[in-house]
């Protein structure tokens, strides 16, 4: 492979800012806090239900329905 000449040297523009933990932390808590502002509310997660028989479902079915009307 050809080496690179002492002509292409490489530009740094700007400084990373040296953030401790807590700096950190703060950012953290900014985007949380944006965040909760465009979706106020935690992601409903599924669930895993048994039945001994299908009328135990059925009867689960049409109260769980009759409590989203």
């Amino acid at each position: 492979m050809a080496e690179a000449s002492e002509g292409s040297k490489m530009i740094v523009i700007g400084k990373r800012p040296d953030r401790g933990p807590l700096d950190w932390y703060r950012v953290q808590q900014k985007l949380d806090a944006e965040s909760r502002r465009h979706k106020p509310y935690a992601k409903p997660r599924g669930m895993v239900l048994k039945f001994r028989t299908w009328a135990e479902h059925d009867h689960f079915v049409r109260t769980r329905a009759a409590r989203k009307l």
